[in-house]
C-alpha cells in the first residue's frame, strides 16, 4: 500500500451490515431493553400498546429471546394474560429449535428428538392457553401453525390453522410465510402445493403488505431443495435465472413497490437475494440500498447469514454496478 493510500485510505461506499431485531422501531428497541432488564411489567405494557400484529409478533420474539426462562415470573405475576402464555409458547418453540438443530430429519441425532417434542408439546399448550383467553387475538394461532408443521399435524389442519390467522390477520406476512413452509416438500407436502398456496396469497395479497414476498420465498424453498435434497448443484445454480421463476419474482417485486415502512427492509432483504442468485447485479444493488445494511435472517441464513449477506454486498459493489433508479425492475 503506497503512502497515499495509507493517508487517505478509500471509504467503503457499501452500508455496513448490522443486524436489528427491532428493525429501527423504537418501542422495539424499549421491549429488547426491557426484556434483558427481566422486566415483563414493561414489556406487557409495550406489547398492549401496540395494535399492529407483525409488529406485536417482533416485540414478542424479542420478548421471549431475552426473557427465557423468566418468562415464568411473567405466568405467575399474570396468568390469565394472553401475552405471557404467548411468550412463553414462543420461548418453547425457540427451545426446541435450538436442541434439534438446522440438520435435516435424517441428520438429526436420534438423543434430541424426545426433548425437541416436549418443547414443541410445551409450546401448543402455551399458545393453546393464550387462544383460550384471547380468541380474537391472530399471534398465538400463528405460533400453532409453527407446532402443528414441527409436530407432524396432518396438511389439513395445518391449512386449517392458517385460515384461523389469516381470517383474523390477512396482512400478516408471517403467517402466509408459515403455511408456504407447512406445505413444502421437506415437511410432508408437495413442491405443486407449496407453489399454489403462495401464488394463492400473492393473488389476494392487501394493498401495501408484505405478503407478495411468500412466492419468491417459495422459489427460495424449490431451489434449497434442488440444492440439499436431490443435491443438483448446477440445476441450483441456475434456477432463478429461468426466465419464468424470474418474471414471478419481478412481478412480486412490483407488487411490493409501496409495502408498508415497518416491512420495507426486510422485504429489501428477500430480493437481494433472489436477485443476487440470478446475477442480476443492478436490481440486486438496489435491494441493498434500500436495506440500509440491516441484515433480517431469512433467507440469507440459508447460506451462511451475515457474513453470506456481506460478501453479496461486497461482491456486488466490486462489480461496480449503478445503482437501478427506485421504483424499477
Amino acid at each position: 500500500m503506497s503512502l497515499f493510500d495509507r493517508l487517505f485510505p478509500e471509504k467503503d461506499p457499501r452500508p455496513k451490515v448490522h443486524e436489528d431485531k427491532t428493525f429501527g422501531l423504537s418501542a422495539g428497541r424499549a421491549a429488547q431493553d426491557d426484556a434483558v432488564r427481566g422486566d415483563w411489567r414493561k414489556l406487557r405494557e409495550v406489547m398492549a400498546k401496540e395494535r399492529d400484529p407483525a409488529r406485536r409478533w417482533r416485540y414478542a420474539n424479542i420478548a421471549a429471546e431475552g426473557l427465557q426462562a423468566r418468562v415464568s415470573q411473567w405466568l405467575e405475576g399474570e396468568p390469565g394474560d394472553s401475552d405471557a402464555w404467548l411468550v412463553a409458547g414462543i420461548d418453547a418453540i425457540n427451545r426446541g429449535g435450538a436442541i434439534r438443530g438446522s440438520a435435516k430429519a435424517d441428520d438429526t441425532p436420534e438423543d434430541r428428538w424426545e426433548p425437541f417434542e416436549e418443547c414443541m408439546n410445551a409450546a401448543e399448550e402455551a399458545l393453546s392457553r393464550a387462544v383460550e383467553l384471547q380468541p380474537e387475538d391472530p399471534l398465538p394461532r400463528m405460533g400453532l401453525l409453527n407446532t402443528a408443521v414441527t409436530l407432524g399435524a396432518p396438511l389439513e389442519e395445518r391449512v386449517a390453522r392458517f385460515e384461523e390467522v389469516r381470517r383474523r390477520a390477512p396482512s400478516l406476512v408471517g403467517a402466509h410465510v408459515g403455511i408456504m413452509t407447512a406445505l413444502t416438500k421437506k415437511w410432508g407436502g408437495s413442491h405443486e402445493m407449496m407453489f399454489e398456496t403462495a401464488r394463492r396469497s400473492v393473488e389476494t395479497a392487501p394493498d401495501r403488505s408484505a405478503v407478495p414476498t411468500v412466492l419468491p420465498l417459495a422459489h427460495v424453498e424449490r431451489w434449497l431443495y434442488i440444492r440439499h435434497w436431490e443435491n443438483d448443484e448446477e440445476r441450483a445454480r441456475g434456477y432463478f435465472r429461468q426466465p419464468e421463476v424470474l418474471r414471478e419474482i419481478r412481478d412480486c417485486h412490483r407488487r411490493c413497490a409501496r409495502v408498508e415502512q415497518g416491512s420495507a427492509r426486510w422485504v429489501a432483504n428477500v430480493f437481494a437475494f433472489c436477485f443476487y442468485l440470478a446475477d442480476d447485479a443492478r436490481a440486486t444493488r438496489q435491494e441493498f440500498e434500500k436495506a440500509g445494511g440491516l441484515y433480517t435472517g431469512l433467507p440469507w441464513d440459508y447460506v451462511g447469514g451475515a457474513k453470506a449477506y456481506d460478501h453479496a454486498m461486497g461482491s456486488i459493489w466490486k462489480r461496480g454496478a449503478p445503482p437501478a433508479p427506485i421504483g424499477s425492475s
